[in-house]
């Protein structure tokens, strides 16, 4: 929800650098910043519809965490945009 809640982001920034094909895509909900802010949903959905408009095949594995209900709506929606289940990877809360 905040910067303060991120875990290992410096960490994944030398990842994003080292990595080719790498891409982490933090997104806030309640602080604004630099980055992506809102919903993490509007974040795939739009990186997803960009790679079928540009007719580029995304190979992507999406790591989720946070709560039980953002998490089950965000793997019905990825499976929809036809993300396979062994793509998505996640951690709840409660």
């Amino acid at each position: 929800r905040t910067k303060a809640d991120f875990l290992y982001y410096e960490e994944f920034l030398q990842l994003e650098k080292e990595l080719e094909g790498f891409h982490y895509l933090p997104v806030l909900s309640r602080e604004s910043w630099e980055g992506n802010m809102g919903y993490v949903h509007t974040v795939y959905e739009k990186v997803l519809n960009q790679s079928k408009t540009n007719s580029t095949q995304t190979q992507a594995i999406f790591m989720l965490c946070g709560w039980k209900n953002m998490i089950d709506e965000a793997k019905q929606r990825l499976t929809s945009l036809g993300v396979e289940k062994k793509d998505i990877h996640l951690e709840l809360y409660g």
